[in-house]
C-alpha cells in the first residue's frame, strides 16, 4: 500500500514539476517526424535587411560581429551597447566573438563584469544561446523543433527578441543551453536535459518570485556564469578597455587633468579625435536637467564657436534625454551665425553619449552634422582656447564663483551659474 501511494505521489510530483516549464525534456532520442522532414520550418527574420544586430549573453559590449564573409559591423555607442549595425545587408549566417558580458545589465563595464569566451551565431539579426544552438533552421528544423515541441517556447520567442525580454521559460531555457554548449554537452543527452532541469529547479528554489524579466535573467545568468567559474574582469582588463576607447573611438578622457588639458593633433585627423570629450562621472548618477557648454576661441583669427547641450537627465546610469542643442558662431568682424536644434533632432539625439561611467561631449558627429561653420575649417592647423562648463553634474573638476556666459545669438547668451564646474584647455593642430 505504501510502494502504490509513493508512485502515485511521484507521478503527481512530477506532472507537477513539468507544468512549471511545460516539459523537463524528452525522454529517449528525439528524431524528426515525416511532416517535419517534407516541411521544414523557415526561418523569422524581424529585420529583413538585417543591417542592426542585437547581442545577448548578458547585453555583450565592444564584440567583434561578422556576417559568414567577414563582413564587420560597427558598435553602436561607441562600444556600450549590444546593437551592431551593418552598412549593407549580411550574408548569413552571422558569428559574435569576444566581447564583454554586462552581467549586472547596468550598462557599465566593470568588476562584476566577465569577458565572452564563446562564439555565437544567428540566422537572424537576434543572436543569442538559443539562435546558436538552433542554427540554421531553414535547412535543418531538428533543435527548433526540440525546442517548440518540448518546452513552452515558439519560433517567435528566439528570432524576435533576446531573451531577458520575451519570458520566464526563454531566460531559463537561454541560460541552461548555454551552459551546455560551453560543458560541450551533445544534444538530447542525459547531461544535456539533466542541466535544463536542474536550472529551472533552481529558479523553482531560488527565483521563482521575481516578476520583473530583467532582474531575473541578471540572477539566472550570473548563477550559470559563477557555476562555470567564469572570471570577472580584472584591472587590466578595464584598462584594456580605455585604450580601446582612446585608440577606436577617439576618446582620450586622460587628457583632462586637475581642470585643465592639453590635447596635440594632426591636420589629417578626424574631427572626432580632434574634439570629442569624455568626462568621468560618478556611478549610478542620478542627475536631471543639466547643461553642457563648449567655448572654442582660435587664436590666430579671433573667431569663436560655442555649443550648448541642454536640459540633459541621466537615470540609473542611462542617458534618458536631451533638451536640445545650440551652435554659435562668430568671426572677428562680429558676423555671427546659430542654429537650435530640438530634442527629436538626429544631431541632438547623437550630441552626447554615456559609456559606462564616462559622459562624451560627442563634438565630432555635432561638428561634422551642424551648418554654421564648414566642419573642415575645425581640422586646419590652429591654436584654439577652450573652456568647458557643466551644470550639477560632478566631473570633478573647478567649480566657479562666478556666473559664465556664452553666446548663443546676435544679442543672447546663455548662463552658466555660480557652482558650475569648469574646464580649461588648449588644443593645438599641427600640419
Amino acid at each position: 500500500m505504501l510502494e502504490c501511494i509513493m508512485y502515485h505521489y511521484s507521478i503527481l510530483f512530477s506532472l507537477i514539476f513539468i507544468s512549471l516549464f511545460s516539459a523537463c525534456g524528452p525522454s529517449g532520442e528525439y528524431t524528426k517526424t515525416q511532416e517535419e522532414k517534407k516541411d521544414p520550418i523557415p526561418v523569422l527574420l524581424t529585420d529583413l535587411d538585417l543591417t542592426s544586430i542585437t547581442v545577448e549573453r548578458g547585453p555583450v559590449f565592444f564584440a567583434s560581429v561578422k556576417d559568414k564573409n567577414g563582413l564587420q559591423a560597427t558598435n553602436d555607442n561607441f562600444g556600450f551597447s549590444n546593437t551592431y549595425t551593418f552598412q549593407t545587408k549580411p550574408t548569413l549566417p552571422i558569428y559574435v566573438k569576444g566581447g564583454y558580458i554586462d552581467a549586472d545589465n547596468n550598462s557599465n563595464l566593470d568588476k562584476n563584469d566577465v569577458i565572452l569566451k564563446f562564439k555565437m551565431s544567428s540566422y537572424s539579426n537576434i543572436i543569442s544561446p538559443l539562435t546558436t544552438f538552433v542554427g540554421d533552421s531553414k535547412s535543418d528544423p531538428t533543435k527548433l523543433n526540440y525546442l517548440t515541441k518540448y518546452y513552452n517556447i515558439s519560433k517567435t520567442d528566439i528570432y524576435t527578441d533576446v531573451p531577458s525580454k520575451t519570458s520566464k521559460n526563454v531566460i531559463i531555457l537561454s541560460n541552461a543551453i548555454y551552459k551546455n554548449l560551453k560543458l560541450g554537452y551533445a544534444f538530447n543527452s542525459s547531461e544535456f536535459n539533466q542541466t535544463i532541469i536542474d536550472l529551472n529547479a533552481t529558479y523553482e528554489q531560488s527565483y521563482s518570485d521575481i516578476t520583473n524579466l530583467k532582474e531575473l535573467a541578471i540572477k539566472l545568468e550570473n548563477e550559470v556564469l559563477n557555476d562555470l567559474n567564469e572570471t570577472n574582469l580584472q584591472d587590466l582588463d578595464l584598462e584594456n578597455i580605455d585604450t580601446n576607447l582612446s585608440n577606436n573611438f577617439f576618446i582620450d578622457t586622460k587628457d583632462i587633468n586637475n581642470s585643465q588639458f592639453k590635447r596635440v593633433k594632426k591636420s589629417t585627423d578626424s574631427v572626432a579625435s580632434i574634439w570629442n570629450i569624455a568626462f568621468k562621472i560618478p556611478l549610478n548618477s542620478n542627475t536631471s536637467h543639466f547643461d553642457i557648454g563648449i567655448n572654442m576661441l582660435k587664436k590666430s583669427s579671433g573667431s569663436i564657436g560655442n555649443i550648448i547641450a541642454k536640459d540633459i537627465t541621466i537615470k540609473d546610469n542611462k542617458l534618458i534625454s536631451v533638451g536640445g542643442l545650440v551652435v554659435f558662431g562668430k568671426k572677428v568682424s562680429g558676423s555671427t551665425g546659430s542654429k537650435n536644434y530640438k530634442a527629436t533632432h538626429t544631431i541632438t539625439k547623437n550630441a552626447i553619449r554615456l559609456l559606462g561611467n564616462k559622459l562624451l561631449f560627442n563634438l565630432g558627429s555635432i561638428i561634422n552634422s551642424q551648418t554654421i561653420i564648414s566642419p573642415q575649417s575645425f581640422t586646419n592647423t590652429a591654436e584654439y582656447d577652450v573652456k568647458l562648463f557643466i551644470t550639477k553634474l560632478d566631473i570633478n573638476a573647478s567649480v566657479t564663483n562666478e556666473n559664465n556666459s556664452l553666446q548663443i545669438g546676435y544679442d543672447k547668451y546663455f548662463s552658466f551659474p555660480t557652482a558650475s564646474q569648469e574646464v580649461n584647455g588648449t588644443l593645438t593642430i599641427n600640419d
